[in-house]
């Protein structure tokens, strides 16, 4: 994946990715970011890395969506979950935006396509917005998390 200023930055013009894209030779999977239609992203990993690039450098995958890729949910959120600063908004309806003061830093794991958030900061979100997310689902993926030995009650505190 990559965007319009990397192209820029590599030599290539925006009208020959724009040819590139009406040929078929990459894929426009959001304003200004594209990728090779060969790719071996799975449809997932695409729409974390998408939400990551339109949310910037100060957002991570959070909330729901990084408790079911972490295993502790049954059933798949309906948008993307992402962690962002408090003053980030978005109308779309494809992403469901936790806003928090708490550093991009902490707890954030960087994944070769986009940064989600730990285990343990994701059941600690998952207690904070516990109002958004269900409080119900909360306490279940702490459970099951405990049971799977994938954290401990001392390394969420």
């Amino acid at each position: 994946m990559f965007t319009l200023e990397e192209a820029k930055h590599r030599g290539f013009r925006q009208a020959t990715v724009s040819r590139a894209v009406s040929r078929g030779e990459l894929l426009r999977l959001e304003q200004n970011l594209y990728r090779h239609p060969k790719s071996d992203l799975d449809a997932q990993t695409q729409d974390f890395a998408v939400a990551c690039a339109r949310f910037g450098s100060n957002s991570a995958i959070g909330g729901l969506s990084a408790l079911f890729q972490y295993g502790l949910l049954e059933q798949a959120p309906q948008q993307v979950w992402v962690i962002v600063p408090p003053q980030t908004r978005s109308r779309l309806r494809k992403y469901r935006c936790l806003r928090t003061e708490t550093s991009s830093v902490v707890g954030v794991v960087q994944n070769p396509y986009f940064r989600i958030t730990s285990i343990e900061r994701s059941l600690v979100e998952a207690l904070r917005h516990s109002t958004k997310i269900g409080l119900d689902n909360a306490i279940r993926a702490c459970r099951q998390a405990f049971k799977e030995q994938k954290s401990t009650p001392e390394k969420i505190l």
